[in-house]
């Protein structure tokens, strides 16, 4: 379930909601970020979604036991939700807080983090180019473009 929470709820508030208008529109289809969208979404629609985690995440540890797939999925939206400058609340959340630091802190994504920062600071069209150079490994070839490309997926 919390897997499902992550991807479905999660995913509406921090990718399709927050990152889409505060990062996606004006990085990739050079529109003006929303800013009245953003505070809303920061004060309307995050507490819900971080009070839910509060109430469910362990202390300590991860949600099962060993790291799995819903402690990487909840982690992982709030990573980037941190791409598009909201920083959560520790003191409010501070189980979730703790949670997603332990999370992001696993070997399997702390050593991502190199390359994220790349991504951040290069353009879309040299994306590819610039993994390759820091040592990612990128397939020999991609079905993908340099030029961005609207899917079929209707986003506000």
């Amino acid at each position: 379930w919390l897997e499902e929470y992550a991807d479905s709820r999660m995913g509406d508030v921090f990718i399709w909601g927050l990152f889409n208008q505060a990062v996606r529109a004006p990085a990739v289809w050079g529109t003006p970020r929303d800013l009245a969208a953003i505070q809303r979404i920061v004060a309307e629609e995050v507490p819900p979604v971080l009070d839910y985690l509060e109430s469910q995440l362990p202390a300590e540890g991860f949600a099962f036991g060993e790291l799995g797939i819903a402690d990487i999925s909840i982690a992982v939206f709030l990573r980037n939700a941190a791409f598009a400058r909201y920083k959560m609340d520790a003191t409010r959340w501070p189980v979730t807080a703790r949670f997603v630091d332990r999370v992001l802190a696993q070997d399997c994504l702390a050593r991502l983090q190199s390359y994220e920062a790349l991504l951040l600071r290069t353009p879309i069209a040299e994306q590819r180019a610039a993994l390759a150079a820091a040592g990612a490994p990128v397939a020999a070839a991609t079905v993908g473009g340099s030029t961005p490309r609207r899917g079929v997926m209707r986003l506000p």
